[in-house]
């Protein structure tokens, strides 16, 4: 492999961690809205989901131009800031409101 090709696959790699950052903070956002506020939630989650998955696939897009190893090393990025992310916060790092009646047809 050549180095401008090495470049390019370490700048996807620091992109995919950028898209990463952008996704995974959203959801965290979205939860600690959720959290504090769990007034129409549903509206919340559905808007949180398409707009950082879209805008994570048209940057996923935009950095790659289709060649499927610059494809890997934004995965790369963006999977190693969710492990990162959920070291560092822990599975408790948000405690949503459980739904009144135990939530399970009661």
């Amino acid at each position: 492999m050549n180095q401008p090709m090495l470049i390019a696959l370490a700048l996807c790699l620091v992109a995919g961690c950028g898209l990463g950052l952008f996704f995974y903070g959203g959801l965290w956002w979205t939860l600690e809205k959720l959290r504090k506020n769990p007034a129409k939630a549903h509206l919340l989650v559905f808007a949180s989901f398409i707009i950082r998955t879209s805008a994570s696939m048209a940057g996923i897009w935009f950095v790659t131009g289709g060649q499927w190893q610059k494809v890997l090393a934004v995965m790369v990025g963006f999977l190693l800031v969710r492990f990162v992310l959920t070291r560092k916060l822990g599975p408790n790092a948000i405690s949503l409101p459980q739904p009144e009646g135990g939530g399970h047809g009661s």
